[in-house]
């Protein structure tokens, strides 16, 4: 494993600090007391110094909570690094008696304390001294002032111990990154609403009751019909024959030209000899509608082109924008060139004046999601209003809405009345439930509704989805961990990030209380860390993870700003697809649009759902694709065995990395499965995922099923028998891939 003991290397380099450097900030030995530090705690919680065992000098840090509050401590202003540099933090925690958890935020004052954090302390269970170091960014704060550490214990009752807290300068750890394996997945792009004449170079013809178009290149006839209709995010295979009536074997090449949003991979097909060879243009849309695209054929000297008319149906989950007021034009036309087909409108209680608003969204034939502002109105009057809206419009789904901070409760009492009445006149626009606030628990980490009155089987009645509000998350601003010299093992940060990301808790609450609908996240949003590759990586997690819990779609604020970084639009500047947070959505979206989630069978103790394994997965299944999508908690790149059940015969691949390029895609248009498979005679892929990576992976598989996962674990190196016979490749390759059903 030379790769990982090379990066684990150079991380030790990186996050030791050299022992004349000056740290940046005062008082962190604590021999002084607590000058420069304030305290923050109430209801029996408290913040001393301590002579108990120090871990140097004579005094340390002593964080005691009794359970009913938490005990925080404030820093002194950081003197050194600014908003999205580096610095490496390093500091010493020990366990005391209780069970209580410690927490690390990065914060401007004690106004902002309690709403996230950025680590959650992932040491050994003793009471010994352990040192951690932190490589981070220094995420903006608040009012664009200084930074200050903020350390709490916190949840049931206990004690922490802190020392020989030390932030000085750090730097960035290379990072070789492998090359994926297939070849590079690129499609052409034609203007929108590109229209060609006629059949270009083809020629249509009536067979039986359907038309073909055909086309002729060096000797081949290649045949196809002339639409395609498939379901957003689907890659829908438009057949295509190829006849080749010669004897020789030829190459035909095959690109294809779209519009934005729709994709379709270039690559080339072997034309037997003497005969047909039927083969698949995947075509993937990520927006509903029509679109026109332009098929390229290519064989020997001769070119040909022919035209395909593509109609995608909606299907969830999608991704959405939400809108508090009416979008500008400028919005909708930088939209167009996002994955975002879903527009959640917030608008006044008037009639008259949503109705407005909504008509030109509806106009455009995306999703729209009306949701007329409770504004504290009675029950009675805003149903009122609600059967009136429902008059005049029609759009995809109604979202009776309450803005964050007012009471929802009328706006839950209208939505099963209102639900009913819709139903009562066959309308097609499904009633959504009101938003549901969520809150945090510490130190777990998990979200449950600020009102559990609300998350019950009456008021959800004949709605389609349940909409939740889960609170800012931290900001992913760690770059690389350490405990006690060591970096492979998950990490704090990405243990806190993970729990803050994941709405299993509110899966569980729903089907406890027999609510079993999908959810709609609404509002999701982060803190930034300062650094786009960190927020886009952080935004990929947190969308596949609401994805992973049956959402009808995630919906995010229109622009991004230091307060929320997972708005859809950067504040100014780029928008043209080298911004990262919006190649994370368009990668996400690519993979998981209208995917369904599958039980993890595949699920080892290092390879799992959680946010303390080494790696953490999901996987899920959309028509005839297997998805997986992985990445690494740890400091150390690790290699993954993915183990199938049923045979690849397509695979696509995407990563999303903070060490080289961002994004990275290719595709293997004739899946085959490598050397390692068939020393070790099993059909396993075997792949490096890196920290800092997501990665997503998707395949065509020949009998797609629930249980197209054997297992995902960390690969062994492979040793073979000392009596290995040479491998028979076709006894155990057919054995293997036999397609029988799950059993096991």
């Amino acid at each position: 494993m030379p790769g990982r003991c090379c990066l684990y290397l150079l991380m030790l380099l990186s996050l030791t600090p050299l022992a004349l450097a000056q740290s940046m900030l005062p008082g962190g030995d604590f021999e002084g007391g607590l000058a420069g530090w304030e305290p923050v705690a109430a209801d029996g919680a408290s913040v001393a110094t301590s002579a108990d065992r120090p871990a140097q000098g004579r005094s340390c840090l002593q964080l005691q909570t009794t359970g009913k509050a938490p005990a925080w401590v404030l820093s002194p202003a950081l003197t050194g690094p600014g908003d999205g540099e580096l610095a490496l933090l390093s500091f010493t925690v020990r366990r005391g008696a209780g069970q209580s958890g410690l927490m690390l935020d990065i914060v401007g004052g004690a106004a902002e304390l309690g709403e996230a954090v950025i680590w959650e302390a992932r040491v050994p269970e003793d009471t010994n001294w352990h040192k951690v170091s932190l490589l981070l960014r220094i995420p903006p704060v608040r009012g664009g002032g200084a930074p200050r550490l903020a350390f709490a214990a916190t949840g049931a009752a206990g004690l922490w111990f802190l020392d020989d807290v030390t932030v000085t300068t750090g730097s960035l750890p290379t990072l070789a990154i492998q090359p994926l394996p297939g070849e590079p997945a690129n499609t052409g792009r034609l203007p929108e609403g590109w229209q060609p004449e006629g059949y270009l170079d083809a020629i249509a013809k009536e067979v039986g009751t359907e038309q073909e178009l055909f086309i002729t290149a060096n000797g081949l006839l290649v045949t196809i019909r002339p639409t395609l209709s498939c379901y957003r995010g689907f890659r829908e295979g438009a057949v295509v024959y190829g006849v080749n009536r010669g004897k020789v074997d030829k190459e035909l090449q095959v690109q294809v030209e779209a519009p934005p949003e729709v994709e379709s991979p270039a690559w080339t097909v072997p034309i037997q000899k003497d005969g047909t060879t039927r083969f698949h243009i995947a075509v993937q849309c990520l927006r509903q509608g029509d679109f026109t695209l332009r098929l390229n054929f290519a064989s020997g000297p001769d070119r040909a082109s022919a035209p395909l008319r593509v109609h995608c149906h909606r299907c969830y989950p999608a991704l959405g924008v939400r809108w508090e007021g009416p979008p500008t034009a400028e919005d909708l036309q930088r939209l167009a060139r996002t994955p975002v087909d879903m527009h959640l409108l917030v608008g006044p209680s008037d009639p008259t004046g949503f109705a407005a608003m909504a008509e030109p969204l509806l106009a455009r034939g995306a999703d729209v999601l009306a949701a007329p502002d409770a504004d504290g109105l009675p029950e009675e009057r805003y149903g009122a209003v609600l059967a009136q809206l429902g008059s005049l419009l029609n759009p995809s789904f109604w979202v009776p809405y309450t803005l964050a901070g007012n009471d929802p409760l009328a706006a839950a009492l209208a939505a099963p009345r209102f639900a009913s009445v819709q139903r009562a006149k066959v309308r097609e626009a499904g009633v959504l439930s009101p938003p549901v606030p969520l809150r945090r628990t510490w130190p777990d980490g998990k979200l449950a509704p600020e009102r559990p009155d609300l998350v019950a089987a009456d008021k959800m009645a004949g709605l389609m989805a349940v909409t939740v509000r889960p609170p800012r998350l931290g900001a992913a601003c760690v770059v690389a961990e350490q405990v006690d010299g060591k970096a492979d093992v998950p990490g704090g940060a990405m243990a806190a990030l993970g729990r803050q990301a994941d709405l299993e808790s509110v899966r569980q609450l729903l089907t406890e209380r027999q609510v079993n609908l999908p959810m709609l996240v609404d509002g999701l949003q982060a803190r930034s860390a300062g650094d786009p590759r960190l927020d886009a990586l952080h935004l990929a997690r947190a969308l596949t993870m609401a994805f992973y819990q049956g959402s009808t779609g995630v919906v995010l604020s229109p622009r991004r700003d230091r307060d929320n970084a997972f708005g859809i639009m950067p504040a100014q500047g780029d928008d043209d697809g080298a911004d990262p947070v919006l190649q994370a959505m368009r990668a996400v979206s690519a993979e998981l649009m209208g995917a369904t989630p599958i039980v993890a069978l595949a699920a080892t103790p290092d390879v799992n759902l959680d946010a303390s394994a080494a790696i953490s997965f999901r996987p899920f299944l959309r028509g005839g694709e297997g998805i997986l999508v992985l990445w690494n908690n740890t400091g150390v790149s690790r290699d993954v065995a993915i183990e199938f059940r049923s045979q690849p015969v397509v695979g696509h691949y995407t990563r999303l990395s903070y060490h080289g390029d961002f994004l990275q895609r290719s595709w293997a248009p004739i899946f085959r499965f490598g050397e390692e498979a068939f020393q070790r005679k099993r059909p396993l892929l075997i792949m490096r995922v890196n920290p800092l990576e997501v990665q997503l992976m998707a395949f065509r598989l020949l009998a797609p099923h629930a249980a197209w996962l054997r297992t995902v674990e960390l690969a062994k190196p492979y040793v073979a028998p000392k009596d290995a016979m040479p491998p028979v490749r076709e006894e155990w390759w057919l054995d293997m891939l036999k397609v029988q059903p799950f059993s096991e």
